[in-house]
């Protein structure tokens, strides 16, 4: 199954997606609802989206990188701007990814 993404809800996205940082930050966040199990970002949701991606990023590897191969961690103002992301990526429990986060299974 391909990974589909819409950022139509996403505010004045055509002006974010002109910042190269702000399309890298968009692109890992695609990827990351895939391994975070969380498949949007809402107001409601964007501390429980956070603390997984941060997980995620402290234990597996940050979902960007720097030209020289340094982690380039997403902040939460970055999150922040790109609440209305949605995928059709497959939503688990936390319990699920920190079964997969700390055993790899």
């Amino acid at each position: 199954m391909s990974l589909n993404w819409d950022i139509s809800k996403v505010k004045d996205w055509k002006t974010k997606k002109k910042s190269k940082r702000n399309r890298a930050v968009l692109e890992a966040l695609i990827w990351a609802t895939m391994g975070i199990g969380i498949r949007k970002i809402t107001k409601k949701n964007l501390i429980k989206f956070y603390a997984r991606l941060v997980a995620w990023e402290h234990i597996r590897g940050a979902f960007l990188y720097t030209k020289s191969g340094k982690p380039a961690y997403i902040t939460f103002d970055e999150l922040q701007t790109w609440i209305g992301l949605e995928t059709n990526a497959n939503e688990f429990s936390a319990a699920k990814l920190e079964n997969y986060l700390m055993y790899g299974a």
